[in-house]
């Protein structure tokens, strides 16, 4: 297999399916330690004013530079996850394994994205909500420079597997996956 350019050790991490764990629901990756008190009108049947006074008198109203300021914090979940995610894949040699702000991303250029989810079990999931913890986890890494590099990403669910889920990801560069039409569905492959 190939190496990364310039990076002796490295190897590349382009068109290789990685099997990482399944990422925190992007409801449980970040938590909101001040989220601001917010009764809903309808129910009170109050004016915004009163609303406003309501949640002013008890403290949970923040403001700051004329709006509301809101933290976004990563759970302790997310962090994690994305420490988990950087060791399987420095443990692979697909980093260089420092992490220090100034270590240039392993990829940086134009990427597609393929990503099958098997779940533990067949609870509902969305699986929008859990793309953000694996590409916030890809950039942490230094993987990636960042996840607006991907242009195609394809999400789908795969069987069910029992006592442990998995996320299967391929990344690779744009052109390589391509999306067709077969007898009226839709089909997605790698070149």
């Amino acid at each position: 297999m190939g190496g990364v350019p310039g990076r002796s050790g490295v190897k590349s991490v382009l068109g290789v399916q990685l099997s990482l764990p399944i990422p925190p629901s992007v409801n449980v990756y970040w938590r909101h330690p001040d989220q601001a008190y917010e009764p809903q009108a309808e129910k009170k049947q109050m004016s915004t004013q009163q609303l406003l006074a309501e949640a002013k008198r008890k403290g949970k109203w923040r403001w700051g530079n004329g709006s509301r300021e809101r933290k976004h914090l990563l759970s302790a979940a997310g962090r994690r996850y994305r420490r988990s995610v950087y060791l399987q894949l420095r443990g692979e040699g697909f980093l260089s394994g420092v992490i220090n702000g100034q270590e240039k991303a392993v990829l940086d250029e134009r990427l597609g994205l393929m990503v099958r989810y098997h779940f533990p079990d067949n609870r509902v999931r969305d699986l929008d909500n859990f793309l953000k913890g694996l590409l916030d986890s890809l950039k942490y890494c230094r993987l990636i420079r960042d996840d607006s590099l991907f242009d195609k990403i394809y999400v789908d669910r795969g069987a069910v597997r029992r006592g442990g889920g998995e996320l299967l990801m391929v990344i690779n560069k744009p052109e390589a996956f391509v999306m067709g039409y077969d007898n009226g569905g839709a089909t997605i492959g790698i070149v």
